[in-house]
């Protein structure tokens, strides 16, 4: 049965609209017409209150009371216009062949009546097939609107017909007669990348479920796609149909799932091996207590305190999740390092901080602690008994050095995998805790040599904070004057400013300030010597999780100058942004935070740097701190982007407070 006539149970309605009955009426002549209900009306009103989805054509005489046939007809027209009609005259006049122009699809005469039952059948049936085309593609169309999948439709040489898409991007009118290699730009390479796979479907290949990753080396996200040739009906292939779907959480679900799993199988590697010194430490002390020696109780005590701490730390990192984000932040770093060696066994081992007191890090404390201990106990275990360690700090983060025998330039990717230990004793699992608490900051780690032939691991991208005490005074205000698009934007976007609300207004584009990509709207002024900026970014518009909003200090308007940056995004709170010369990359790194803090700060003192949140806009924290070679005059301002290069965003910013910093402070 045609899809139609399932939708409307088997039986379409004819409706006769006749004042004659008997053997010489319209109904009488259509007694052979099978497979449709045939309805017949007396008036013109009942004939308007008797059409409804049901009809599939309707039959006039000429003339009915108070009308005709074919002002009726264009009535019908106007309420159901593609519903066929068809005109039954006992003359032809200039009236009739004026309706036939217009809602009139056909007229039989008295003397072809016996074919009307033919006319009306052939006109109902293109009627329910074309009806069936339009709720077919009624019903896929509200279907694919309530789901979150992008669906399109293109043509034998993969240009866009039809766009739907849930991701942000392209819209219908912006794709179509576009291919996917000139709509999309080269940094996931998904132009290339679906143009391709277009390619391949119009050469007969079909692509079904297909789940394909697309980086560009920091971002990865990963499609689920459905591609398939558009045939016609001799089946040749027309186009392609197809859709998509970002599946990214879920994959990162199952990952996720996995990398747990993992945990569990190292760290219960890990645990039964670190638990055995303290165990002999006690074991050792417990002859001794028992003989009436006070002294070795507190060492058993000591022993059990150690393996406390050893079980509460493998149960954060195996669980790999912290109970509060507020665990991430005022870890005051050479304490924690001093706590460290004060536990681990180190013989004739010497270590050496050279990392200015009062150093915070922005660090889950029971995932440092291990990570730290590891880094520890790897140098003692391959550098001997008199081995040398330092810790020290570099402009983004940390290292712990040795003079040990170094690790050889083929192993050092090879070190951080569960199980690998050039150790006769070891378990191969303490570097990878390392790798796992590493990963789970978002920190970046390096292997190299260290200045003593020894080994030095260089952990990277970290919020680290050598100076936090410093507030310098502020001297005279300065007001933002200009405005500009920084990078080669798609959309420009623009900055204003409401005196009375004391608020910025900012609407910007830009595909990301990140990595290579610095696009962006910039409202700002220059500045000669030490400044702070200060604002509060009371409201972002969420075109994606990543647009972000706030201060920042640049070197120049270049896009590849060097900057600092902090500011708010959407879903994933606090953000600061990092490029530390002109060559490099912009790192980014997101501060945890239980409640998202809306107040930021930048103080550039010299080529130090140091960004700062708060609460309230009195007491501020300070969160990382670096180095940025940014020269004597700088511009200073307000850095809006929507992350997405062919939609803008619109961000607002008050209480902007611009100031010098007084020399010597």
């Amino acid at each position: 049965m045609e899809f139609t006539r399932q939708y409307l149970d088997g039986r379409p309605t004819v409706l006769v609209v006749d004042s004659v009955t008997g053997r010489g009426s319209l109904a009488a002549a259509l007694e052979a017409v099978e497979g449709y209900d045939v309805t017949t009306v007396s008036t013109v009103d009942e004939a308007v209150d008797a059409l409804d989805e049901r009809t599939c054509a309707v039959v006039l005489p000429q003339s009915l009371p108070g009308t005709t046939g074919a002002a009726l007809a264009e009535r019908i027209a106007a309420a159901r216009p593609a519903v066929p009609v068809v005109l039954c005259p006992t003359t032809v006049d200039e009236g009739v062949i004026d309706a036939t122009r217009t809602a009139v699809d056909a007229v039989v005469v008295p003397s072809a009546l016996d074919d009307l039952d033919e006319t009306v059948t052939d006109l109902a049936a293109t009627y329910l097939a074309d009806r069936g085309h339009e709720l077919k593609a009624d019903a896929f169309d509200q279907l694919f609107s309530a789901v979150d999948d992008t669906v399109f439709v293109k043509n034998d040489r993969a240009e866009h017909l039809k766009l739907d898409a849930d991701e942000p991007g392209p819209s219908n009118e912006e794709a179509f007669g576009k291919t996917d290699r000139e709509l999309h730009d080269s940094r996931f390479g998904l132009g290339e990348a679906w143009y391709a796979d277009d390619m391949a479907v119009l050469d007969g290949d079909e692509i079904v479920q297909a789940v394909k990753s697309y980086s560009d080396g920091e971002i990865t996200f990963h499609l689920e796609q459905t591609r398939v040739p558009w045939r016609d009906e001799s089946g040749e292939i027309r186009g392609i149909v197809g859709h998509s779907r970002n599946v990214t959480r879920e994959v990162s679900s199952r990952e996720e799932l996995e990398q747990k799993n993992r945990r569990l199988d190292q760290f219960a590697s890990y645990l039964s091996h670190d638990l055995q010194n303290p165990l002999q430490v006690a074991d050792g002390y417990l002859t001794l207590a028992r003989e009436g020696d006070e002294a070795a109780l507190d060492e058993i005590e000591s022993a059990l305190a150690r393996m406390e701490r050893l079980i509460e730390d493998i149960q954060v990192l195996a669980k790999g999740e912290r109970d509060t984000k507020s665990e991430l932040r005022n870890v005051d770093f050479v304490e924690a390092i001093e706590t460290v060696w004060d536990l681990v066994p180190k013989r004739d081992a010497t270590l050496e901080i050279d990392v200015p007191d009062g150093t915070i890090i922005n660090a889950a404390r029971r995932e440092l602690r291990p990570m730290l201990e590891n880094l520890v106990k790897n140098a003692l275990d391959h550098g001997g008994d008199d081995v040398a360690i330092r810790v020290g700090t570099g402009n983004d983060g940390f290292f712990i050095a040795d003079d040990g025998p170094g690790i050889p330039p083929g192993e050092r990717s090879e070190i951080f995998e569960q199980g690998f230990t050039t150790s006769d004793s070891g378990t191969g699992t303490g570097l990878a805790i390392v790798s796992e608490v590493v990963d789970g900051h978002d920190w970046e780690i390096d292997v190299s040599e260290s200045a003593d032939g020894g080994a030095r691991f260089e952990i990277h991208n970290c919020l680290l904070v050598p100076d936090p005490d410093r507030s310098p005074a502020t001297g005279e205000p300065i007001e933002l004057s200009e405005a500009t698009d920084v990078g080669d934007v798609l959309e420009p976007g623009e900055a204003s400013y409401d005196a009375d609300a004391d608020e910025w207004t900012i609407t910007a584009s830009g595909s990301d300030i990140w990595g290579h990509e610095n696009e962006f709207h910039y409202a700002y002024t220059r500045v000669d010597g030490d400044v702070r900026l200060q604002c509060r970014v009371s409201d972002i518009e969420s075109v994606t999780d990543f647009s972000k909003a706030g201060l920042m200090l640049r070197a120049s308007l270049d896009e590849h100058a060097p900057h600092a940056h902090i500011g708010s995004t959407p879903e994933f709170g606090t953000e600061v942004l990092w490029r530390t010369d002109a060559d490099a990359r912009t790192t980014s790194q997101h501060l945890e935070e239980d409640d998202d803090f809306e107040w930021f700060r930048l103080d550039r003192e010299g080529d130090r740097v140091t960004c700062s949140v708060s609460m309230d806009g009195e007491v501020w924290e300070p969160i990382d701190q670096r180095q940025v070679p940014l020269g004597d005059e700088i511009y200073v301002g307000l850095a809006v982007c929507s992350v997405v290069s062919r939609q803008t965003c619109t961000a607002t910013l008050d209480n902007v407070r611009v100031r010098r910093l007084d020399a010597g402070e």
